[in-house]
């Protein structure tokens, strides 16, 4: 379990609730977004004009990618671990290869991103942010897939169901929506009093 933010993070054993390692970010960067790889060996933290990954066995950097000057605002995995997604305000999603810190990949946003995820398969990946505009985009060739039709804008997160058929988005206008993958249309509006969500969980 990854806990904490800003300057350190702590990674905890799940079953015995013991401190695994503690990450800590220099003197000038902090951490804007982290997320543990699914087969447990890395931690990626982004933040200003940086993305570094971490050996979550004890907390070594193990390598930084330069970015623009740019905050990073998302990082995910792909679910074999060996791909690293980024979203920053530079209105860009990059695909990089974890061992090498190699750029694979690289997709052009219509505005800044907050939210990119790669699809339950792997073979897709979802990019959402500032503008009313939601895009799926394959990860090889890296054209685009789809685009998902509302009026909603600002969303901060995002999460698939495990099958990938449907997305659920949070968004700082008070509106969640439950999208339909294949369509790209929605299926349901999640309204009230919200107060702008900035989580959403499956």
């Amino acid at each position: 379990v990854l806990t904490g933010g800003g300057k350190k993070l702590s990674l905890w054993d799940a079953e015995s609730g013991k401190l695994v390692c503690q990450i800590a970010s220099d003197a000038d960067d902090r951490f804007d977004c982290a997320a543990l790889s699914p087969n447990g060996q890395y931690v990626v933290t982004g933040g200003f004009a940086q993305v570094s990954i971490w050996d979550s066995s004890n907390g070594k950097l193990l390598r930084r990618i330069p970015m623009d000057a740019y905050t990073v605002n998302a990082v995910a995995f792909s679910p074999d671990s060996r791909l690293l997604l980024t979203g920053s305000n530079d209105w860009t999603a990059r695909i990089w290869n974890v061992e090498s810190g190699k750029e694979l990949q690289r997709f052009e946003h219509p505005f800044w991103i907050d939210a990119a995820i790669f699809s339950p398969d792997g073979g897709s990946v979802l990019t959402a942010g500032g503008a009313k505009t939601i895009r799926m985009w394959n990860v090889k060739s890296g054209e685009p897939l789809r685009t998902f039709e509302g009026d909603v804008e600002a969303i901060k997160r995002a999460e698939f169901s495990d099958d990938g058929s449907f997305l659920l988005t949070a968004s700082q206008t008070n509106v969640d929506v439950l999208w339909d993958t294949m369509s790209g249309k929605s299926v349901q509006r999640f309204t009230g009093d919200i107060k702008g969500s900035w989580s959403v969980n499956r």
